[in-house]
């Protein structure tokens, strides 16, 4: 079985989420994906996220079909708001 390998830095692509995930936000993530679409790897930062609101769940949830279907690795970091803090 191969190992693999990480992705270098100009293959992958960071977004970090605001604290307040809302429509204002929502703009500047679509803008964010769109320009990250190009790369094998994408990690989301969620770490910061105190609320979201749907549209920027939406945007995540095409960012992941897209990344299944394109065979882009997405990967997000510091899930803090499933536990809570």
């Amino acid at each position: 079985m191969e190992a693999k390998k990480k992705p270098s830095a100009k293959q992958l692509k960071l977004i970090v989420m605001p604290a307040i995930s809302g429509m204002q936000a929502a703009e500047s993530l679509a803008t964010d994906i769109a320009s990250s679409l190009k790369h094998k790897a994408i990690d989301v930062d969620i770490g910061n996220v105190e609320r979201i609101t749907t549209p920027c769940i939406q945007l995540l949830v095409a960012l992941g079909n897209h990344a299944a279907t394109h065979g882009i690795n997405l990967t997000l970091l510091n899930p803090n708001i499933v536990t809570g803090k």
